[in-house]
């Protein structure tokens, strides 16, 4: 028998909701501990909806029962002293998640699993609904839990209040593994890094055992998976309440001051006639002191302070010639470069702004459409970089030598003399006659746009980073490479369709071919 959760994911998605109440809506699907239960249960409520009044009050009423989950301050102040004792003393007056003890700069205190909101549904559609979205056994030990349990140990724990505000709004969520045994999941799209507040690294498990062996009860597992199933839509509770409270967003080219940077070349002119050895080991103190501020940003790039950014081994080689011909976009100006036995070490600047892979979920639907017209300038503006009229390769790095690019290999390839050449060297022995034409424009490209490497500010693009694969390559491979590895990020997929015009499908096909064989699919 056909399932109903991907016709009815279908009729969310057709009813043409504004961001965030798209996804948020998703969840309920998604998310559900019966998706096949929560389908029919929406289906049912959406039958026959001439005047779309039904789905507007579904919307509604989901929307209505996130919010009784969903807390942007969390307080246990209903607790009485000696409860709140025992639960600090059994849970070591540590944060459950983080394990850390309480600091002026990050205090910790009790909280609540769920809040008292969501114990007390009254509403007979809120009830139904919330049935159909954890489940009936759920629904009723949460609704039958509130004359005692809400403000019972099984409903609180000990958390630092930066968790806690994690915690309540959606952004972290516990997966229950076995006994008091906990996996920790983070709601940002960011699940393969460990997760940082306020520099602390969170590791991806906790135990919520009684430390003080007391026998108190610890935090109800039944709690905890509900908190699970809303805490998705609750994320997007609090992006939506952000973007409701946000000022109208405008957007400033950065300032340059004439005066101020003749200042600085002339510092940095001074600075470079320093020896090598005494730059590197003033840059490595300061990426010290950037990993104790800032956290580790990834395995090859640290921030410095003082607005600079390290890249290890770096592959960035950029002519003067090819930086002056960017326009519109700004780029991370190179300061200092050091290469050692041991590898090489780009010092450049820093371009203010969040990546757009944080930065995308509170957007909105015109930013959105915004940001795609930016991006479709900036490439339009690469195209028009020509190569120099002497050059021996058609596929190459921007001084005519070897690229890298992590699609191909680990190691620079090429280049090459014809993109026949290079379209060959694609070809994997699992579909020998899969291959790309050869008769794409060969243009310059940066080769590695996604979400990491597109600075936002104001809703609006600041610039682009981490240009060492850039140069010379076919048309398409701008929009496969903005596709490569790209699963979950809806919003992202739907704009580059925009941007590129649904243009390079078949060679995206072919990609995709090569794609999985790679990587043994």
């Amino acid at each position: 028998m056909e399932s109903n959760v991907p016709y009815a994911l279908r009729v969310v998605q057709s009813a043409n909701l504004r961001h965030p109440d798209l996804p948020l809506v998703e969840i309920f699907l998604q998310n559900a501990a019966d998706s096949e239960q929560a389908a029919r249960y929406f289906l049912q409520t959406y039958t026959d909806d001439v005047g779309g009044s039904k789905f507007t009050q579904f919307a509604d009423d989901w929307k209505c029962l996130v919010k009784k989950s969903y807390i942007e301050n969390p307080h246990s102040k209903y607790l009485d002293s000696i409860t709140k004792r025992a639960v600090a003393q059994r849970d070591n007056n540590s944060c459950c998640i983080l394990g850390t003890r309480s600091r002026f700069w990050n205090s910790s205190g009790l909280f609540p699993v769920i809040p008292l909101t969501a114990f007390y549904i009254k509403e007979k559609r809120l009830y139904d609904l919330l049935g159909a979205f954890i489940g009936s056994s759920h629904r009723d030990f949460l609704l039958s839990a509130r004359d005692g349990d809400s403000i019972s140990p099984r409903n609180h724990w000990y958390l630092g209040k930066s968790v806690a505000m994690s915690f309540s709004t959606g952004e972290l969520q516990l997966e229950h593994i076995s006994n008091a045994m906990y996996d920790i999941r983070h709601n940002s799209g960011v699940n393969s890094s460990p997760f940082i507040i306020f520099k602390r690294i969170c590791h991806w498990q906790c135990n919520l055992i009684d430390h003080s062996a007391t026998g108190i009860q610890s935090p109800d597992s039944r709690l905890l998976e509900i908190h699970r199933r809303f805490a998705p839509a609750m994320r997007w509770t609090d992006i939506s309440a952000k973007m409701e409270r946000r000022k109208p967003r405008t957007h400033k080219p950065p300032n340059r001051n004439a005066f101020s940077e003749i200042l600085i070349k002339s510092a940095l002119t001074i600075w470079k006639i320093f020896p090598d050895f005494i730059r590197l080991q003033t840059y490595k103190m300061l990426a010290y002191a950037g990993l104790r501020l800032y956290g580790k940003a990834t395995r090859q790039v640290q921030r410095l302070p003082f607005g600079m950014f390290m890249k290890f081994d770096a592959q960035e080689r950029f002519s003067p010639r090819i930086m002056n011909e960017f326009n519109a976009l700004t780029l991370p100006r190179p300061i200092d470069l050091i290469v050692t036995s041991n590898g090489s070490y780009l010092i450049s600047s820093q371009i203010k702004g969040v990546g757009a892979g944080y930065a995308l979920d509170e957007c909105s639907d015109e930013e959105m459409h915004v940001i795609a017209q930016d991006l479709q300038k900036y490439i339009a503006e690469l195209r028009t970089i020509q190569q120099k009229p002497d050059s021996t390769y058609a596929i190459s790095n921007p001084s005519g030598g070897p690229f890298l690019d992590y699609r191909i290999d680990v190691s620079p390839v090429g280049p090459f003399p014809t993109e026949r050449d290079f379209s060959d060297s694609l070809r994997l022995g699992g579909a020998p006659d899969v291959v790309h034409r050869d008769d794409h424009q060969i243009v310059f490209t940066h080769a590695d746009i996604n979400l990491r490497n597109i600075i936002l500010r104001d809703g609006r693009i600041e610039g682009i980073v981490d240009w060492e694969n850039a140069g010379w390559y076919p048309e398409y491979w701008e929009y496969t490479k903005c596709r490569f590895g790209v699963r979950v990020s809806k919003r992202w997929l739907k704009m580059l369709e925009e941007l590129f015009d649904h243009k390079y499908e078949e060679e995206l096909k072919i990609e995709q071919v090569y794609w999985e064989l790679d990587s043994g699919m």
